[in-house]
């Protein structure tokens, strides 16, 4: 876990909790995968989609200590503690994990994203099958890279003017890469844009089979392949 640590800004989840690091290879296709994730749609809007995601909006929170407070970055007596009722002692700080939130900010995307999809009778140019595929891969892109990462980062939480409930602090501190010198590094080593643009498959080129949604999109009839003899 140190190698975790040392890429990572404090977090007192580090400090009991234990997991190896795996290599997952991303379902990245944009026709649905051969083993969509559950919180993939496909063309429509799906209620057993729609419930794997409630299931993460239901953000859970826990205590952290005064001093974990301290090296998170924040002041103790701007943040919320749980009440003594609650038996977790006089200093028990509430604390969220980021990653769930920012799972929550993707789902609510998402719902607006899908909620075209029942105007789209009404609309004077709807929207194509392609263009709901393309929405659910972008989610589901961005999903999987949010469960990769597991950001384990730290919410907390104040109360603040006119607000009778904690108040979620999401000015949270990250070690994250320099976007500037990586986005830098890409205008710098990338060839002219019209290079990407214009390249064509040559003849006798490999090429790996398309999915059968996309004949049906297009209302392409899938050429047969002859068996040799």
């Amino acid at each position: 876990m140190d190698y975790i640590r040392k890429t990572s800004f404090y977090s007192p989840v580090l400090d009991s909790i234990s997991f190896e690091m795996n290599t997952v290879k991303t379902e990245g296709g944009l026709f649905e995968a051969k083993n969509p994730s559950k919180w993939r749609n496909s063309l429509k809007p799906d209620p057993e989609v729609d419930e794997a995601w409630e299931d993460l909006e239901i953000i859970r929170v826990f205590p952290i200590t005064e001093a974990e407070v301290r090296r998170l970055g924040k002041d103790p007596e701007l943040l919320v503690k749980f009440p003594q009722e609650y038996g977790l002692g006089d200093n028990a700080y509430m604390a969220q994990i980021d990653m769930f939130h920012q799972i929550h900010c993707l789902n609510l995307l998402r719902h607006l994203a899908w909620a075209e999809y029942n105007r789209n009778g009404t609309a004077k140019k709807p929207f194509s099958d392609l263009h709901w595929i393309h929405v659910s891969h972008c989610t589901d892109i961005l999903m999987q890279n949010l469960m990769c990462n597991g950001n384990l980062d730290i919410v907390t939480f104040n109360w603040v003017e006119t607000q009778s409930n904690p108040f979620p602090d999401f000015d949270v501190n990250h070690k994250c890469r320099d976007f500037d010198a990586i986005y830098e590094w890409q205008d710098k080593h990338s060839v002219p844009k019209e290079w990407g643009r214009n390249v064509t498959r040559p003849a006798g080129a490999k090429q790996i089979p398309i999915s059968e949604e996309y004949y049906r999109i297009y209302g392409i009839e899938k050429p047969q392949v002859s068996s040799t003899p």
